[in-house]
């Protein structure tokens, strides 16, 4: 109903830079996300304050029917970089969603070796939270840094 009315924008953000389709893509609700993402006014790749995307959210938080949607897309971009210098790949590797780390893995845009402010690849986080799963998965690819040192020159295997 609130979608029908000429008065409120679908895409407007709040203080913050959230759109509604962010905050939906965040806390999981995948009807209202597709709702939202079918409208031509409703853009997919909107960024926040913080640089985060909608797919972001989805990914630090697990949504694997969210990420699919998003990253089904030829239109959104799966490789975003936020303002600490984190992908979607970095939070869902961080986080330990293997199904979400899958999912994005798919798409040829993702690159795994992308360092945040702090100098910590997805592998790292991965490492650091003692993710073996998500370990194993990104040490098959063949395109991955797995000695990249962070900021205070640890690699993933410190």
């Amino acid at each position: 109903m609130l979608l029908e009315r000429e008065d409120l924008a679908p895409d407007s953000a709040d203080k913050d830079g959230r759109t509604p389709f962010s905050w939906a893509t965040e806390f999981g609700h995948e009807g209202i996300a597709k709702m939202l993402l079918k409208r031509e006014d409703v853009a997919p790749n909107s960024v926040d304050h913080g640089g985060r995307t909608p797919l972001s959210w989805a990914a630090e938080f697990g949504d694997e029917a969210i990420v699919r949607m998003l990253s089904e897309r030829e239109d959104v971009v799966s490789d975003s970089v936020d303002y600490d210098g984190r992908t979607p790949l970095s939070w869902a590797a961080e986080s330990g969603y293997m199904a979400v780390v899958i999912i994005l893995l798919w798409r040829e845009d993702v690159t795994l070796n992308t360092a945040d402010k702090n100098g910590r690849t997805p592998l790292s986080w991965a490492a650091w939270e003692g993710y073996e799963d998500i370990l194993a998965m990104l040490l098959q690819r063949g395109d991955l840094n797995a000695s990249a040192a962070d900021n205070s020159s640890q690699t993933p295997l410190s």
